[in-house]
Formats: C-alpha cells, structure tokens, sequence
C-alpha cells in the first residue's frame, strides 16, 4: 500500500531529511545503498549530523575496535560512527562486529543502519522506515541497471516491525516527477520476476554437491537422490531421472579429480540394487576445497597446474598470474582492442614456455 506522507526538510540531502523526521519520531531506520563505500559514506554523513551521545553508545563503540587484534580505518569509521548510534553495515565487515551492529539495532541502541542489499536477505532485522536510496547498481555491459524488483521487495519487507508497529514505512528516492512514475510503474506497480534455481548453473552444482558429502549430511547414491529430489530444482526440473543423470556426472567427475572416493559394500557380483548403495566420502582435499568454497573444476585445475609447476624449473610470478586468470572465476574476460592485439601477441612470446596451462589455439574464439 502507498500512501502520501509530509516530512519537513532541513537539509538539500533528501535522505538526512528523512533520517531526522525519523530520530525526532524515536524510530529507527534502515538505509539501503548499492555498494560498500556508499554505505559507509552514507552513515558518516547521518553521524556528523546528530550531536549527542551516551555511555552505551561509547562502549560499544570500544567494543567494535576489540573486535579484531589491529583495528583498520574501517574499524575505526565504525566506531566512530556506533558512537552516534549509526552504523554501516556490509559483507566487508568481520562476523563479530556485524553481529554487535545487528544485535544494539535489533535492542534499539543503534538506531541507523546503512546498509549493502545483502541485509535484506535472511536476515530478521525490521524498522520503522527503510529507504531505499540506490535502486540502480552497476553491472554487466551497460553500466548502471535497475535493480529486480524481487530486491527492492526484499528490501521494503523490512519496514514495519510486528508485534512493535501497526505499519512500517518504505521510502525511496526521486529526484523529478518522471522518476516517481517509473518507481511507482516499475516497484510498486510492477511483478515480480521469475525465480530460477541456481542449482542449474553448473559450477554451484558441482560446490554445492561436494559440500552435502564432506559435511556428511550425504554419504551414498541415495541419499544424495533423495535430497535433491525435494528442492526446488528438482521442481523446475520436472524430468528426476535425467535429473539423477546430471547427478551422476558430477559425482564421476567429483571422483576422478580425487575430491571424494566411492565405495561398493560388494566387490565380486554387482547387482542394480547395490549400485544404488554405493558410499560416498570426502577425501582429504576435497574436504578442503570445499571449505574454501572453491567450484570443483576450479580447485582441479588449478591442483594440475600446480603439479605442472612442481615438475618444471621454468616458472615465474607471471605463470600463476596466468593461472588465476584462466578460471571461470574470472570470466568474462577483457576484450583486447585491435590496436593492443601485437603488442598482446609480442608480450605473451616472452612467457612462451612458462606458462602452467597452454593458451588456446589462435583461430579459437577464446583466445
């Protein structure tokens, strides 16, 4: 529901107006931004404004500093900025201190909170007000995008506390009538995209898989069935053998890179019902690719080059440069513009020979 509010402006900065209506009401109030420097440059701006300060406030200001053994100058913005009950908020911050700034908001000691839209995901922490200041984010080859409107609902959803207030309120910024419309049409207006299980891309397949058999909540073919058979992949699947197909690859794959090993109970004759009994276990490696996180054809490539690099006496820092930005991880790839393709060509002539992973053919695409 929309609805027309008046709030009184003191400043040429529409989100410091909205902030001080807020204080002034003694509620509290997320702001969401779309990167990590603009939440912690927004909360300086909300910290410089307000005047006061309290014990409490003082000390858990001392306690954000404790958090870590040397505190950096963003340990040191926090803290400056906690001391006047306003605090950013983002995946660059160390768990302790993300969890001193969530629990003093959640008991009311904080009472601003700019944050990056991760905050919005999981995480219980409703106000009063959220503004939404950002609804544009940089990405892919057109620069800056509107967000999903799934985001900019995950992020109203955190107005109104039950239990607390009869409503809460989520405010988003425009700077002329025309951009009023759009968010109305687009936001407010507008349907929420389609949700697509990211279970079907590949690479979080393979980490996602290797994770259940190294934590061992799976250790045989049908447990692992079983516990895909009810997500939400399997759903938009629809097709559950060709399914078990996909699953299968991956499990051959995870064993032949040596991540996990499978295990009969028969060794001699074996029959369709004990297939489906084969155990799975997490080798030594494997379990430690997955507690880096790692996609598993990348850890395996990168263990191949490194075992390429133990044989050879040729190897520089360039060659495990070279190595890094083969992954997938990296992709997509800078584009070398016509000008620069010689001088490329000249420069990668002097590494010929040290690399850990031969380029590509020249009349490949990739290359």
């Amino acid at each position: 529901m929309s609805k027309s509010i008046s709030i009184k402006s003191d400043s040429s900065d529409s989100v410091l107006s909205i902030l001080t209506d807020t204080l002034n009401m003694d509620k509290q109030a997320i702001v969401f931004v779309n990167t990590r420097r603009g939440a912690e440059s927004q909360a300086e701006k909300i910290a410089i404004s307000i005047k006061t300060s309290d014990a409490k406030l003082i000390n858990l200001s001392e306690a954000i500093l404790k958090a870590v053994s040397t505190p950096t100058k963003q340990c040191k913005r926090l803290a400056v900025c906690v001391k006047k009950g306003v605090a950013f908020h983002h995946s660059g911050l160390v768990s302790k201190q993300r969890e001193l700034v969530e629990d003093n908001f959640r008991c009311g000691l904080i009472k601003v909170i700019c944050a990056t839209p991760t905050l919005a995901m999981g995480i219980d922490m409703p106000a009063f007000r959220v503004i939404i200041r950002d609804l544009k984010r940089y990405g892919g080859p057109w620069g800056m995008s509107d967000i999903p409107v799934l985001e900019y609902e995950q992020q109203a959803g955190r107005a109104g506390r039950p239990g607390k207030e009869d409503y809460g309120e989520a405010i988003c910024i425009a700077q002329t009538k025309g951009a009023k419309d759009k968010i109305f049409e687009k936001y407010i207006n507008g349907s929420v995209e389609d949700i697509f299980s990211k279970l079907a891309v590949e690479p979080v397949l393979r980490t996602h898989i290797l994770s259940l058999i190294s934590s061992e909540l799976v250790n045989d073919k049908n447990s692992l069935f079983e516990f895909f058979d009810s997500t939400f992949y399997a759903h938009q699947y629809e097709d559950v053998g060709r399914l078990h197909q996909v699953l299968e690859k991956v499990i051959a794959l995870l064993d032949e890179w040596g991540f996990i090993s499978v295990s009969n109970p028969n060794n001699g004759f074996v029959s369709a019902e004990s297939l489906d009994a084969e155990g799975y276990n997490a080798t030594m490696i494997g379990k430690r690719v997955s507690e880096l996180y790692l996609d598993p054809l990348t850890a395996h490539f990168m263990i191949t080059c490194l075992q390429k690099a133990v044989s050879s006496k040729k190897i520089v820092d360039f060659s495990f440069f070279h190595m890094v930005a083969s992954t997938l991880e990296i992709r997509p790839l800078l584009r070398v513009k016509m000008s620069e393709y010689e001088l490329i060509q000249n420069e990668l002539l002097k590494f010929e020979g040290l690399l850990l992973y031969d380029e590509p053919s020249s009349f490949d695409e990739s290359y």
